[in-house]
């Protein structure tokens, strides 16, 4: 051996020569065995790896060639050792950290990445196809592969990015972007990459991983709205909110903390709670901090000191914050305080109530027993009032009923007043069914009322019978009856309104309201169902689909109930196709009578034209004829005759007034001035002689100065302003009359207006107005509309429109 085999096994010569490295404990048996065995078969031995002690019993791995060498005609052994410790240390550590990476790969959530940026070639885990949907998708394992998926807008900036840190000499890079493997959701991805250079610095790997924080972004963005809402909430609530920081300093104040304090936000920013509470309350009432660590924070009442000196009684519920500060809700109780002090002194009273109460009132403690009965209490339970304070609740119970329903301390905990029927048995045996209301007072202690509703039990019974009695009454209907809920779902129906559409009780139980309607109708039908829960009730005509295709008008009527303790709707739906057939039959008679009316109209207007003719033709020169021959003897006639001479004069007058009385008479049955000047100068012309016979003034308005109009709607218009006046002069007393005439849109519109005393104008259709039903009628004729406006003590006024070609 040489000095550097003793060196390193720690023996001396002496100790090696002539003994075998099994004795000298540097080999195990098997390891020497099996290089004797390779030399045997090889004659040489070339680099094996081999496990070897040291004297010391230090353990080390080397690496041995052997070889066989002849000396003095003598085989030799020729061994040399390689120490490989450190070697195989660093391989078994790149071992590990190589099944750690794997195991790591496939165990993480993250995508992790390996980039060789001298082939550009880039390399992920399974979970990048995975995470990204890329599982059956054969994808270049290259950058622009990957950077293909980064949104548009965030592309530059990150790749920007990426090679700014190669290229500077950075060692990590890290970012956010959106990855776009599908438009409709992309995903927020946080990346970070290490780059990897050689001795020279020249990057040539960047390694990396990729988070998927999509759902945390999208609780970000719900964080932040219901921040938004939080502040909202703050602000507008009623009780002051004070938040302060571990010394107690206020860093937010709401709008009703200021108000409470009197202190504006700014000023209570450099004030702390003590600022706000007398040094003397602190003596007797000290801050409970332990309290507000607790889940449930502290409550505690106490007087505010205000900004003007005054203190407030309020209640505050505070409670620390997990970064260390706190908030507290403050109320003020000032009424309440009053209110308690009022009931203090009321409470004599009360416990005269309670005496006199006709309920049961029983009041347990803790434990269940009685503390406190009243008269009705031993009433029900024929107990006195020392047996039952002797008694807990448990005695009264009915075995079945609390199989059946349990007590409810939960819900009594909770500071629920629970409603609940039991069956109740007395000192006299007799079971008596009670309602008891129990509440937990505020000490603990049970209150409860308990009622006998023997009674109501036996009407409840009653009232299933009479249920049964209206469910006969409803399938007897002679129409659809329906009850429908507020969610839309029907809950009752007769035998009628199956047989009417056809359905089967089990299809009807599964359709919904709108289902028995075509699609013009549902709309509307939505708002009248909407309507009746806000107004009570309304009414609708509509058509149903029936379930053979047929369609028929149904009349709906529904009002507004409660039915097991929900808003109902309960109507009825009735077949109104004889109506209907009925009404058209009406409107198609009604359009006859119409179309009579101005056939009548015509053939009036046509006979007083000739009967004026002939007035004028006639009877107008026969008079005319009569008064020249009068006039004639009346000049013939001496001077001193003088009793002829008045009879003459006389008779002249009374032909002028003849003449008068035709020429207003021709007037009324056809004006000329209607025919001779057109309707602007007629009713110009009326208009001067209405102001000449009543006094009253008329101010006509019109933007038209020549009009030119069918004879038709001349005359109609002609006659309504002639009728309108009559009634004006008539009735209304007016002191003035405002009229005016406008074409607008193909359409003469006219209005008369007067100042006089009105009427009822709803009253007066109930009555037989023929002066009013003419002009309507007139206007109807000509496919117009009439509106007739009228108010007590405030005049009336008529509108009309008319088309202007008939």
């Amino acid at each position: 051996m040489n000095e550097a085999f003793i060196n390193y096994f720690g023996f001396s010569k002496e100790e090696v020569i002539g003994k075998t490295s099994v004795e000298l404990g540097i080999m195990i048996p098997d390891i020497r065995n099996n290089i004797l065995n390779q030399m045997d078969e090889h004659g040489i031995i070339h680099n094996i790896e081999a496990s070897v002690k040291t004297r010391s019993g230090e353990s080390k791995d080397v690496l041995l060639s052997t070889s066989n060498i002849y000396l003095h005609k003598k085989e030799y052994a020729y061994t040399v050792s390689n120490d490989i410790t450190e070697r195989k240390k660093a391989e078994e550590a790149i071992k590990k950290s190589n099944e750690r990476f794997e195991l790591f790969a496939k165990a993480t959530n993250d995508v992790i990445w390996d980039w060789n940026l001298l082939t550009d070639e880039l390399w992920w885990n399974e979970n990048y196809y995975s995470l990204f949907g890329f599982k059956d998708i054969l994808i270049p394992n290259n950058i622009n592969s990957w950077s293909s998926y980064i949104h548009p807008d965030d592309k530059k900036r990150i790749m920007d990015g990426i090679h700014h840190a190669i290229e500077s000499g950075e060692k990590y890079w890290d970012d956010e972007y959106r990855f776009v493997k599908d438009e409709e959701s992309p995903m927020f991805i946080y990346d970070r990459g290490f780059v990897l250079r050689d001795e020279t610095g020249k990057p040539y790997r960047m390694i990396g991983s990729m988070l998927d924080f999509t759902e945390r972004k999208k609780a970000e963005e719900a964080k932040k709205a219901s921040e938004e809402q939080y502040r909202t909430l703050v602000e507008q609530a009623s009780d002051g909110i004070f938040i302060a920081d571990s010394t107690g300093k206020f860093v937010i104040v709401n709008t009703s903390g200021c108000k409470l304090s009197g202190y504006t936000a700014e000023e209570l920013t450099g004030l702390t709670i003590y600022n706000l509470v007398s040094p003397e309350s602190l003596v007797s009432n000290p801050f409970k901090f332990e309290e507000m660590h607790q889940p449930q924070g502290g409550r505690s009442e106490r007087k505010l000191l205000c900004k003007d000196g005054t203190e407030m009684d309020v209640e505050i519920s505070a409670k620390f914050l997990s970064d260390n500060r706190f908030i507290a809700f403050v109320r003020d109780i000032s009424e309440r305080i009053k209110a308690e002090e009022a009931i203090k002194v009321s409470e004599e009273k009360y416990r005269s109530l309670v005496e006199q109460a006709s309920d049961a009132i029983f009041i347990a403690d803790t434990s269940g027993r009685f503390v406190t009965v009243n008269t009705s209490a031993c009433k029900l339970s024929q107990y006195t009032e020392e047996e039952l304070l002797q008694m807990t609740i448990y005695d009264f119970i009915v075995e079945e009923d609390v199989a059946r329903q349990g007590f409810r301390f939960e819900e009594l905990k909770q500071g629920k007043t629970t409603l609940t029927e039991r069956g109740m048995r007395g000192n006299n045996g007799k079971l008596v069914n009670v309602e008891i209301t129990s509440k937990l007072l505020s000490d603990g202690r049970l209150l409860a009322f308990v009622r006998d509703i023997s009674e109501r039990i036996k009407a409840q019974n009653e009232i299933i019978k009479e249920k049964n009695l209206s469910d006969s009454i409803i399938n007897s209907l002679p129409a659809s009856f329906f009850m429908i809920s507020i969610y839309g779902k029907i809950l009752r129906w007769n035998r009628h309104l199956e047989m009417a559409s056809k359905y089967s009780a089990e299809e009807i139980s599964a359709m919904k309201p709108l289902d028995f309607f075509g699609e013009a109708d549902k709309e509307i039908l939505s708002q009248k169902m909407a309507n009746i829960f806000l107004a009570g009730e309304d009414s609708v005509e509509a058509t149903v689909s029936l379930k053979t295709g047929e369609k028929l008008p149904y009349y709906f009527k529904g009002i507004a109930i409660e039915y097991d303790g929900e808003p109902c709707i309960m109507g009825v739906g009735i077949d109104i196709s004889e109506r209907v057939k009925a009404q058209e039959e009406i409107k198609q008679t009604s359009e006859k009578l119409r179309q009579l009316t101005a056939h009548l109209q015509r053939v009036r207007e046509d006979e007083r034209k000739r009967i004026g003719r002939e007035i004028h033709d006639e009877l107008g020169q026969q008079l005319t004829a009569i008064k020249m021959d009068v006039a004639w003897i009346d000049k013939k006639t001496p001077d001193e005759t003088t009793v002829i001479k008045n009879k003459l004069k006389n008779i002249i007058t009374l032909l002028d007034g003849s003449n008068q009385s035709i020429r207003r008479i021709l007037s009324e049955l056809r004006p000329g001035i209607l025919d001779d000047n057109g309707l602007l100068e007629a009713l110009e012309w009326l208009n001067r002689q209405f102001t000449t016979q009543t006094g009253v003034a008329v101010e006509f308005e019109t933007t038209e100065t020549e009009l030119k109009l069918p004879e038709p709607v001349a005359t109609c218009i002609y006659r309504i302003y002639q009728e309108a006046f009559t009634n004006i002069t008539r009735y209304a007393h007016a002191s003035k009359v405002a009229t005016s005439l406008d074409i607008i849109n193909d359409e003469i519109l006219v209005t008369i207006e007067d100042d006089g005393k009105g009427f009822d104008a709803v009253a007066a259709q109930s009555k037989i107005s023929f002066g009013i039903l003419g002009m309507k009628e007139r206007i109807l004729s000509l496919n117009g509309t009439f509106q007739l406006i009228s108010v007590i003590g405030k005049g009336t006024k008529i509108a009309i429109a008319l088309p202007l070609t008939v």
